[in-house]
């Protein structure tokens, strides 16, 4: 598939879908690291022009990691319910995200439809979006969880806290702080370990 395009008076064209769902996306530390990230604003915006009219099939067809290299992709593209992606897969990425978006389109159908996606479909229809249209798509796809406390309630703020694990991120359902207190003149110390309950 050729994907390439002209943008005032400069043609633009990308050797790959990893590299032009890197340029698309928006300006990041590591996709400058990954040297994927767009050069200009300009080569950006020319790869989101070429992105949206690329189909879903072939984001499907071209995971970002070979599928018989990633026991993830393996798992993700052998879940996807085949009928349902029949049913997207002639779809551009930029109709597919007009659809997303539009009001008629409802949680449902929404929640319905993703049993036929993979990660680069959504991540290409993402890349598509502004910050508002990401936040409009979001209340469409409601998601709650519960522990000590309920997150993700309409009318809510809630946000994760990071565990001492490595990277490992969890819902805030206490905050837990580390510190060494004093225990006596003579330069004794305990570690404690103080844990709120978030309510």
């Amino acid at each position: 598939m050729l994907l390439r395009t002209k943008l005032h008076g400069k043609t633009y064209e990308f050797p790959d879908i990893r590299l032009l769902m890197g340029k698309a996306n928006e300006e990041k530390s590591g996709d400058h690291l990954a040297g994927v990230a767009a050069e200009t604003a300009a080569e950006r915006v020319a790869a989101k022009l070429v992105l949206a009219e690329v189909p879903l099939s072939v984001l499907h067809d071209n995971p970002a990691v070979p599928y018989d290299q990633d026991e993830i992709t393996r798992l993700i593209q052998d879940a996807v319910d085949q009928n349902i992606y029949n049913e997207v897969k002639d779809k551009t990425v930029g109709e597919f995200r007009e659809w997303i978006l539009a009001d008629t389109t409802s949680t449902e159908m929404i929640h319905r439809i993703s049993n036929g996606l993979t990660a680069e479909m959504v991540a290409g229809v993402t890349k598509l979006m502004s910050n508002l249209d990401l936040m409009y798509a979001a209340k469409k796809i409601p998601v709650s969880a519960h522990c000590n406390n309920t997150i993700g309630s309409p009318g809510t703020l809630s946000s994760a806290a990071p565990t001492s694990d490595a990277g490992r991120w969890e819902s805030p359902r206490s905050l837990t702080t580390d510190y060494t207190e004093p225990t006596d003149r003579q330069g004794g110390s305990i570690r404690v370990r103080q844990e709120r309950l978030l309510k």
